[in-house]
């Protein structure tokens, strides 16, 4: 009987969660229980007059011990062993033969397969989910992390985390997994495995776009409109990249795309109606002077500019003239030749007039007149050159069709598929597929990916011979 008592609680300290000092690393397997019986039977048995007296609750928390985890390494190739011993319920089993049981029940054949097991265990304490285990899942992804190159997790407080490389985003989302997964950390010592912690989810990288919603934010409280007008918030590149949630490459692509310059360290947007008087004093001035469009020097373009604002008797810095002659030309030859941009110049102009104001719904025929106007009509303006700055609405009057422009940027819009649908579809509810295109080139930038997304949060709709597309949502 005392056999069987020792053999029970050397059993249950063995597979239960309690500490125990490490042991010196050639301990035999006989050592090792006689070590763990003698430092814990007066513990597992405190209260209790003999092994008999412990109730099938008790000897189970026994097993499960106080938080804290054991590795158990099998010397056997005993599968069935192994799978009762996974759990609680399962050593309980292997002990007494069946899942309900009393310590007088204690099945002798099992309890002695339990012997025949070499252990090697090691007992440590550790913090739970101080680890994150984190899915590269992707070929790049691998490679920025391997490379040692900056990775950046950003976002404000009430933002969805995004992980930045050099040139991608990624939003970061947890999932959740039924198993614990064990991250062990191998010693030196062969078959010695130190648990460091035990996790229930993992982190997705999942590719988005960079969420550049937040830049026209920042920038317009620094807009430049004349040296008399300084701003007192500005941004350096730093700044917007620790607020920004894009990486370097697409943070910069992105203040290009919105006509951002560097001044003294800092990144500017020109004030739109000061950037139009200066638009206006070149092609006013080089027309006055009889000049050609088509060879024209940088120096000469400069010039058109300060005379313009000399009459405004405001002094432009030359690094501001080139600045803003930059986003609409080319400067090519040793001769600094300009190339104008017929392109850059109308989408400027058409953007200007759809934002002034900017809920005002404009007659196609007066706008494009109004258009090329404002353009001295040295270029001709097509209403491709403002694609994704506009939507166009269609009313009847005395059965005659009428169309209207009215500003509608891209650049507005959520990154969050579900959200842009949501907003399309709430602005207009039936779209043909050449307009609801145009606002999700940069979600879906292929045909097939587009088709993906259209079939997900669409529905299509077939008027006479036009196939329209309004929102699966009733």
């Amino acid at each position: 009987m005392l056999f069987l008592k020792t053999l029970l609680v050397t059993s249950l300290l063995i597979f239960g969660l309690v500490q125990c000092s490490r042991v010196p690393d050639k301990t035999s397997s006989a050592e090792l229980l006689a070590a763990l019986v003698k430092k814990h039977v007066d513990k597992g048995l405190k209260g209790k007059h003999s092994i008999s007296s412990l109730q099938s609750p008790e000897i189970k928390a026994i097993l499960r011990g106080a938080g804290e985890y054991v590795v158990i390494k099998l010397d056997i190739a005993d599968q069935e062993a192994k799978k009762l011993m996974s759990d609680v319920d399962g050593v309980f089993a292997t002990l007494f033969g069946h899942r309900q049981a009393s310590p007088s029940d204690l099945n002798i054949e099992n309890a002695a397969r339990l012997l025949m097991f070499s252990f090697i265990v090691n007992i440590i304490h550790f913090e739970k989910n101080a680890y994150s285990l984190v899915e590269l899942n992707s070929p790049e992804l691998l490679e920025a992390f391997e490379s040692g190159d900056c990775i950046v997790i950003k976002g404000l407080a009430e933002d969805e985390a995004v992980l930045c490389t050099d040139s991608k985003t990624f939003v970061v989302r947890q999932v959740n997994t039924s198993n614990s997964i064990v991250l062990i950390d191998s010693e030196a010592n062969e078959g010695r495995h130190l648990v460091q912690d035990d996790l229930s989810n993992t982190i997705e990288l999942l590719p988005c776009l960079a969420r550049l919603g937040r830049l026209e934010e920042l920038l317009k409280d620094s807009t430049f409109s004349g040296m008399e007008n300084e701003a007192t918030i500005m941004y350096t590149l730093q700044d917007l990249l620790s607020i920004v949630q894009a990486s370097r490459q697409e943070l910069l692509q992105g203040l290009k795309e919105r006509g951002a310059f560097e001044y003294e360290g800092y990144y500017r947007l020109f004030d739109k109606d000061y950037l139009l008087e200066l638009v206006d004093y070149l092609l006013t001035n080089l027309l006055i002077h009889g000049m050609d469009i088509q060879h024209m020097s940088l120096n000469q373009a400069k010039e058109c500019i300060r005379e313009g604002s000399q009459e405004e008797r405001v002094d432009i810095p030359d690094d501001l003239l080139v600045a803003m002659l930059s986003l609409f030309c080319d400067v090519t030859g040793d001769n600094q030749e300009i190339q104008f941009d017929r392109r850059k110049i109308c989408r400027f102009l058409g953007e200007w007039i759809l934002f002034n104001p900017k809920n005002k719904r404009w007659e196609v025929p007066d706008f494009l007149k109004l258009w090329s106007t404002m353009g001295h009509e040295l270029f001709t303006p097509e209403l491709k050159d403002i694609e994704g700055l506009y939507i166009i609405r269609e009313t009847t009057k005395f059965q005659k069709v009428i169309q209207y422009i009215q500003y509608f940027s891209i650049h507005e819009l959520s990154t969050d598929p579900a959200q842009r649908f949501a907003t399309l579809f709430s602005e207009k509810p039936l779209w043909k597929l050449e307009e609801i295109r145009t606002f999700l080139t940069d979600l879906a930038p292929t045909k097939k990916q587009l088709e993906h997304l259209l079939l997900k949060f669409a529905r299509s709709h077939r008027q006479q011979n036009t196939v329209l597309y309004g929102s699966r949502i009733k």
